[in-house]
């Protein structure tokens, strides 16, 4: 069924991001950012598409629908909103054809809202006499060219994956992340079976669809990477896309400065991402301090660093903790820092803690 002239605002109220309701955004707000539209100011013509939860639809077919709604808001909006769309046309259609052609996997050919870490060398850890052993010592590191999300993933985005069935084929899933999510887990004072994040679209923290999903285990988090055709960033990765190569304290400098990001009791808990630009670190790197914990691919290893590998380390090779980075809205500062190090285990659901993805360079 199809429902036509709905805004964002209504859209929002409709979905709620409850896979149980069947309501997907398309893939509109993305579409539009990809070439530099105001997603709000489509407000005629969006179409929303509604389906039986019970079908298996692959909800990343939306992309191409979201691609053809875009281009007709350009035509009903007069000759500016014309030229605007001459460059989208090409992209819309080849959006389209994708998705149905290649229903099997989200494309990894376009990197969308994502930023090009180049390889070469920089400054990991500190020798800051107050930080935790588990942080020193700093040295240098080389990576390889990689790709990271500039935003975290959001409840909208990861909405697509519980509609296109994410939570229940095999092929995203570690052996343990699937035996996690089949088992009946205590959550929020009642057992349930994992379908969703921890109270997903109810919880009061992240309850619009631009925020941060929140709730996700480590589990969760890389069976999402692996159906969007990425991954987790490793350690190092994170750390360099955060700070650049010359050891900053902060994504923007050396000082703190409030006003750069989203830190509990300066800011209402959590926001759209993206909401503090002058936070984002040397590469444009958006909220990788505050907001979220991120989950990082690597094992924990409190005395890792001394031996770790000078080039693309990835952790430890097992243990009992993963990696946790950035901070979140109710962090004390000193874990604001890029270098500082937390973890948890795999199966960690909680209001502070979310991801972004990462993704081989050479892979584009």
């Amino acid at each position: 069924m199809l429902k036509v002239d709905t805004n964002f605002d209504e859209l929002a109220q409709l979905s709620r991001f409850h896979p149980d309701r069947g309501t997907t955004m398309l893939g509109l707000r993305d579409a539009a950012k990809y070439k530099g539209l105001n997603p709000q100011g489509i407000q005629a013509n969006l179409k929303l598409l509604t389906f039986d939860a019970g079908e298996s639809w692959d909800g990343r077919l939306v992309v191409g629908i979201g691609s053809l709604v875009i281009i007709q808001y350009c035509l009903r909006g007069g000759v500016s909103a014309m030229r605007k769309c001459v460059s989208f046309l090409s992209t819309g259609l080849m959006l389209t054809m994708f998705a149905a052609c290649n229903q099997s996997s989200v494309s990894s050919e376009l990197p969308g809202d994502m930023i090009l870490i180049p390889a070469g060398e920089f400054i990991m850890g500190t020798d800051s006499e107050g930080a935790n052993g588990d942080q020193k010592p700093a040295h240098q590191v080389y990576l390889d060219a990689f790709y990271i999300d500039k935003y975290e993933v959001t409840n909208a985005q990861y909405e697509e994956f519980i509609l296109a069935g994410g939570y229940k084929k095999r092929e995203f899933w570690t052996a343990a992340g699937w035996d996690f999510i089949g088992k009946f887990q205590f959550d929020a004072g009642e057992w349930h079976q994992i379908e969703t994040p921890m109270q997903y679209g109810e919880n009061s923290v992240s309850t619009e669809p631009d925020h941060p999903v929140i709730g996700v285990s480590w589990y969760e988090a890389n069976a999402y990477a692996t159906w969007a055709g990425k991954r987790l960033p490793t350690e190092a990765e994170w750390e360099k896309a955060a700070r650049g190569i010359d050891g900053q304290i902060y994504p923007w400098g050396n000082e703190m400065d409030f006003s750069k990001l989203r830190y509990f009791p300066h800011v209402t808990k959590l926001q759209a991402v993206g909401s503090f630009p002058g936070g984002a670190s040397p590469y444009g790197v958006m909220d990788v301090a505050g907001s979220v914990w991120e989950w990082c691919a690597d094992w924990y290893g409190e005395s890792y660093y001394p031996q770790s590998s000078r080039r693309n380390p990835k952790g430890p090779d097992g243990g009992e903790y993963r990696v946790l980075r950035g901070g979140a809205w109710d962090s004390i500062r000193l874990q604001l820092r890029c270098p500082y190090r937390y973890y948890d285990k795999e199966d960690r659901r909680t209001y502070t803690i979310g991801f972004r993805c990462a993704q081989d360079a050479t892979e584009k």
